[in-house]
């Protein structure tokens, strides 16, 4: 609004489900469940964007505190945890900056958006360890998959994918970016479930689809629609049909093995809902003119405003954690 996005319509739609009726966020009944409970989410700058619009809503009954753990900074210049505490209801929420979900190690920064080591039969041990510390973790993050990346599991080269294509290893096996993200949720969820003792939830967020028209995020592309797409309206992206299965299919393999020890395993499945939301991105106007988004793209056609359709995800949360019980 600040800075002149043309139109606020964005702010009427709200999600309606088939068969049933989402209940509106109660934030003094959500605050009230989560009493002395602690929840993480885990991902990329898309798990950020959540945090963001949970705290929003949950600010119609209570500020937290920002508590500074740990002043760990990851290669990209980011925070690896931030946590914010409510101190009236003993509730943490604790942001984890792993796009990954698995090892990766930026092996040259100098090739396009980096070459990435991702190890993918290894959780990363910045949000792996804490694990049983939490209630409840949420696990996100794909877009981060599309970067230039070598494949490793036991250490050894398995793999690369497009991007790394001009890289030292460009005579190894091109990998799809979909078999990669599933090993990589894979690796995370058996994380979780072969935690011992743990006896809360781990949620997998689905993909979110970009909505960038005439062009890519680097290529002139925008957002400038002002309503929704009817369903229907738009095939599903090929590639978000991949990643999404690609994530159904990993939370299946895992759920076994999370049974056996207490852990419940869930799909948060935001993806039907969000590709009918091309109106609910910044483009343009989500920072000052002459600015950019994470330092790289000045339109923004992937994260989403606040307040907008992102907030359905905790609408989804409540009900999945507090509503129906």
């Amino acid at each position: 609004m600040k800075f002149g996005k043309p139109s606020l319509e964005f702010m009427r739609w709200r999600w309606q489900p088939d068969w049933c009726d989402l209940p509106r966020f109660d934030a003094a009944r959500f605050l009230e469940a989560m009493r002395g409970r602690s929840m993480a989410l885990v991902g990329d700058s898309l798990a950020r964007n959540h945090v963001k619009s949970l705290l929003c809503i949950l600010s119609q009954v209570a500020q937290p505190v920002e508590v500074v753990t740990t002043a760990e900074v990851d290669v990209t210049g980011r925070a690896v945890r931030r946590d914010f505490h409510y101190g009236s209801h003993g509730f943490n929420v604790s942001l984890f900056w792993s796009p990954f979900l698995v090892k990766a190690n930026l092996s040259n920064a100098e090739l396009g958006l980096g070459l990435w080591d991702v190890h993918t039969d290894t959780p990363d041990a910045r949000w792996a360890a804490h694990i049983a510390d939490f209630d409840y973790v949420v696990l996100s993050g794909t877009n981060w998959f599309f970067r230039p990346s070598v494949y490793r599991e036991g250490g050894q080269v398995v793999g690369r994918n497009g991007g790394a294509a001009s890289s030292a290893h460009a005579s190894t096996a091109e990998v799809p970016v979909s078999g990669a993200v599933r090993a990589a949720f894979g690796t995370a969820l058996g994380a979780i479930a072969a935690r011992e003792g743990l006896r809360g939830k781990a949620l997998v967020r689905t993909v979110t689809p970009a909505h960038f028209e005439n062009g890519e995020w680097n290529t002139g592309g925008d957002c400038v629609r002002t309503s929704p797409f009817r369903r229907g309206e738009r095939a599903r992206d090929a590639v978000v049909a991949e990643f999404r299965t690609a994530q159904v299919d990993a939370l299946r393999e895992a759920a076994a093995a999370s049974q056996r020890n207490g852990a419940e395993l869930r799909l948060l499945d935001i993806t039907a809902a969000m590709e009918l939301r091309p109106d609910g991105h910044p483009s343009r106007y989500g920072h000052p003119p002459g600015g950019s988004v994470e330092g790289s793209f000045v339109v923004d056609c992937l994260h989403w405003c606040l307040p907008g359709p992102i907030d359905l995800w905790s609408e989804l949360l409540f009900h999945m954690l507090v509503a129906h019980q």
